[in-house]
């Protein structure tokens, strides 16, 4: 019986160590900079612009590029999968891992549209 206590006690302080590490584990808002595909309406396929660079700095993100939907957005929420940003004129930028790359996307709620756009980023 001491032994299956043993166990249990040690699994759950293993489960409390792998969410505190999932957690805690850096999100992309810790100073970094991109070079992006040129963004990509979801709904009809297609580019809009050319190739741009973002940055994601100090809780924040830039976009620098002719055609951007956003120039700047706040950190609002950092989850391990994703960072959450606000625009200050209500449209919301999501960025997150995809493998080696970041998958960026703009959501327009305050805009009466039924798309979003979005582009693949690589570290520079």
């Amino acid at each position: 019986m001491f032994k299956f206590y043993l166990f249990l006690l040690n699994r759950r302080f293993t489960e409390n160590i792998a969410i505190i590490l999932i957690l805690f584990l850096p999100s992309l808002s810790y100073g970094q900079s991109f070079l992006c595909w040129p963004w990509s309406n979801v709904v009809t396929g297609s580019e809009i612009g050319d190739s741009f660079t973002s940055q994601i700095n100090d809780g924040g993100i830039s976009f620098f590029g002719e055609k951007r939907p956003v120039a700047f957005a706040q950190l609002i929420y950092s989850h391990p999968l994703n960072d959450i940003f606000l625009a200050g004129s209500g449209e919301i930028v999501t960025a997150g891992l995809e493998g080696q790359r970041v998958r960026i996307n703009v959501y327009f709620p305050n805009k009466a549209v039924k798309f979003f756009v979005t582009t693949s980023c690589s570290r520079v």
